[in-house]
Formats: C-alpha cells, structure tokens, sequence
C-alpha cells in the first residue's frame, strides 16, 4: 500500500466507497398535475390539434405531452424537464435514447423546457406547430441540437 501514488489511494478508497452505497432510488415520478404541462395542452388544444398528457404505461416511460393532428392519433412526444425525466440518470438516454426509442413507431419529438413554457409559452406552441406541420417525416425529430437559441 505505501508503493501505491496519491491518484491511485484516491481511486480505490472511491471504488470501496461506492461499492458499500444504497440502492439508487430516484426521484418521485412527477405527477400528472404539472402545471405547465397542463397549460401547454390547453393551449395546443386551443390551436386544433389533439393533447394528452402523460400518455404512456403505468410504472413505465411517460410522455408528458403528446400531440397530433387529430385527438386520438398523437404522432408527436413533447419532453419536458419534469422530476421524472430529470431522473433519468444518463444525459445520453435523456437527450437522444428517449427520442430514439419512439422514432421507430413514426413518433417525432421535441424538448419543451419548464422555463420556456413559463417566459414565453407561444413560442413553445410554435414549436410545437412546426414540428407537427414538418412536410418530411424523416426529418421531423427535433433533437436538442435542434432547439433555436433564445436571441428571439
């Protein structure tokens, strides 16, 4: 042990740290009262198209908005930074593996950030609009590169 460098103790006093943590529990899931995401859909709605939110399996993924065209034929997923996607550990899996996993079931999808809804919630609703009225499916998914900045 006296053979072993300063960065090298570091190191295995980290992995026998961790090796004796709790189980993760994450957050609580965000439940479907989130204000913001309520009003979003009222005002998707206001614009014609069909809303519902946190359209997904019980104990499993949620999609805190889904839209479409039509009432009942939501084709777009509207992420949010609610409790439960902020959750997720893995930026990857939240930015891209979301997103990718709804893609293959013609979904599309866009990232609707809780203070956007809140400053400026018509911009989120052209977003929206944009994203569904897209004339090529194939380059409907919007991706967090994708988002405008905030210049206006």
């Amino acid at each position: 042990e006296s053979r072993l460098t300063e960065g090298t103790r570091l190191l295995k006093d980290l992995v026998s740290w961790s090796q004796n943590l709790p189980n993760f529990i994450p957050p609580s899931s965000c439940a479907p009262s989130n204000t913001l995401i309520k009003d979003l859909k009222e005002r998707v709605k206001r614009e014609g198209y069909g809303a519902k939110d946190y359209l997904g399996y019980k104990d499993g993924i949620k999609i805190p908005l889904a839209v479409g065209k039509k009432e009942d034929q939501p084709d777009l997923a509207v992420f949010t930074d609610d409790a439960k996607f902020m959750s997720i550990p893995s930026m990857r899996l939240r930015y891209r593996g979301l997103a990718d996993l709804i893609k293959p079931m013609g979904w599309s999808s866009i990232f609707s950030w809780s203070v956007g809804m809140f400053i400026d919630p018509d911009r989120e609703i052209e977003k929206v609009t944009k994203a569904l009225n897209a004339a090529n499916p194939e380059t409907r998914s919007m991706g967090i590169g994708d988002l405008e900045d905030d210049k206006g």
